[in-house]
């Protein structure tokens, strides 16, 4: 399906007008320094028309977007090597369940696949019942990213 562009000279079509005036306010006030509302924007369920992407696309296309010189902020889309190592915990002990271990079976089970101390093991159960503060923890303090 073609989007409909906007003829800006009749003002039509209007819906599509309301829907692009977010998006030319939010790239006007990222022009300005303050990326915000097209933060905002971007993550909202707002989609933007090809007019709007366009501004965006101008926008970016402007601007040279470099690293700073200090050490930049972690993508969200990495983990440390510790949260990988508790997601695959984490698989293990599911597969077990589905298996038909309790869950202190498969606690033992992958703590013994994966020779986790009893420490571990205690992480491992709090993981399991949805306690995430250690790996978090443990990111704030600069740990290494793994891709």
């Amino acid at each position: 399906m073609a989007e409909e562009r906007i003829d800006w000279f009749r003002g039509k079509p209007r819906d599509a007008i309301k829907a692009y005036l977010p998006w030319r306010a939010a790239v006007e006030a990222a022009d300005a320094g303050d990326k915000a509302p097209l933060i905002d924007l971007l993550r909202s369920e707002s989609v933007p028309g090809p007019e709007a992407r366009e501004l965006i696309a101008d926008l970016l296309d402007r601007y040279n977007l470099r690293r700073p010189k200090s050490r930049p902020r972690t993508p969200a889309y990495r983990m440390t090597a510790a949260e990988a190592d508790w997601n695959d915990s984490l698989k293990l002990y599911r597969y077990h369940r589905r298996k038909g271990l309790g869950l202190e079976e498969a606690l033992a089970e992958v703590a013994k696949e994966k020779s986790l101390g009893l420490a571990h093991r205690k992480a491992l159960r709090s993981k399991i019942r949805g306690g995430d503060g250690g790996t978090r923890r443990k990111r704030g303090k600069g740990e290494s990213r793994a891709k």
